[in-house]
């Protein structure tokens, strides 16, 4: 009987230290992991996602590794607008009124200034231009589908 105590004893004291060890061990992964690092974004660049940054000023669209492309006049002002209200739509008279402050604008000149800006951004698949009658347009980024509250 008393070889028996001692024999539990004996394990939960092991148990006990096992657990002691599994605790110690879990902490200093939490305080020594290596945390994802952090880059610094260049001087006047905003982070649109995680990869992508965008210079408005200079018009400079890029990935944060790699690829870059450069947005000029109407295209600078419609992709600035855009992403400024980024997920909802923006109506077509509003678009008109933004990008050409000049009132010279028409919705062929619209819908091709739309169409440029696509070609701009395929380097970039993660950012799209949706639009939808009645509603104007709208950009969206990654896979998300962004509810339009109603």
């Amino acid at each position: 009987m008393y070889l028996h105590n001692t024999s539990i004893h004996l394990f939960l004291y092991w148990r006990t230290g096992d657990i002691w060890l599994l605790l110690i061990g879990i902490t200093a992964w939490l305080i020594f992991r290596k945390k994802k690092k952090e880059v610094p974004l260049p001087d006047g660049f905003i982070a649109i996602t995680d990869d992508i940054i965008f210079h408005e000023k200079d018009g400079i669209l890029k990935y944060k590794e790699g690829d870059e492309i450069i947005l000029t006049t109407y295209k600078l002002k419609l992709f600035t607008l855009l992403l400024n209200e980024i997920g909802h739509f923006i109506p077509v008279d509003i678009i008109k009124d933004t990008v050409w402050a000049d009132g010279m604008s028409t919705k062929d000149a619209l819908v091709q200034a739309i169409r440029r800006l696509r070609n701009e951004l395929e380097p970039f698949p993660e950012l799209r231009i949706e639009n939808a009658r009645d509603k104007g347009y709208r950009l969206l980024t990654g896979n998300k589908v962004i509810k339009e509250s109603q």
